[in-house]
C-alpha cells in the first residue's frame, strides 16, 4: 500500500489502487475512509483496512460521488464498522436507492449508443443501498472526525 505523510502529520494511506481507489486518511487515532470500491474486491478492502487500524476503526466515510465503483462497499462498511456517511447532497437519493445513473454523452456517437443500452444495462450498476449520515451541501468540516480541515457545510 503507497502512502503518503502530509506537513500537518496526517498519513494517507491508498487502501485500494487501480481503476477503483479507496484512500484512507488518518491522523493519531482517528481514521476516515473515502470511497469504497468495488464488491468483488471486499475482503481485499476489508482485511487492508483492519491492517490500518491502530487504536479505533474508522470514524467516516466519504463518497466523492455514487456511482457503483465509489459505492459498491458503503453499506457493508457501515454495518461493519461504527462510521459515519458522508454525502453530498445532489448524491443522496443515488445512494439510497443504490442507483448509479449512467451518463447520456456528450457527443452524438456517444448520445446514440446510450439511448439505445442504457435501459439494457442499467440494472448491471445496482448496488445495495444505504442511509447517509450526513448530508454536504457545499464543503465539508472534518472537525467532528479528528482532522482540522475543510469548513462548513456540514448537516446530519
Amino acid at each position: 500500500m503507497k502512502q503518503w505523510v502530509t506537513g500537518s502529520g496526517y498519513v494517507v494511506h491508498q487502501v485500494m489502487g487501480g481503476a477503483w481507489n479507496v484512500y484512507a486518511l488518518a491522523h493519531e487515532e482517528d481514521m476516515l475512509l473515502i470511497d469504497t470500491g468495488r464488491r468483488y474486491r471486499w475482503n481485499t478492502l476489508h482485511n487492508r483496512i483492519e491492517n490500518l487500524r491502530f487504536r479505533s476503526s474508522p470514524r467516516a466515510l466519504i463518497l466523492t460521488h455514487t456511482h457503483f465503483d465509489h459505492a459498491e462497499n458503503a453499506a457493508r462498511l457501515k454495518a461493519a464498522y461504527p462510521l459515519k456517511l458522508i454525502v453530498h447532497r445532489s448524491e443522496e437519493d443515488f445512494l439510497k436507492a443504490g442507483d448509479s445513473p449512467l451518463a447520456n454523452g456528450t457527443i452524438l456517437p456517444t448520445r446514440l449508443l446510450m439511448c439505445f443500452v442504457k435501459g439494457l444495462v442499467q440494472s448491471r450498476f445496482r448496488y445495495q443501498g444505504v442511509q447517509a449520515d450526513f448530508v454536504v451541501d457545499g464543503r465539508l468540516d472534518l472537525d467532528p472526525f479528528g482532522f482540522e480541515a475543510g469548513c462548513s457545510g456540514l448537516t446530519p
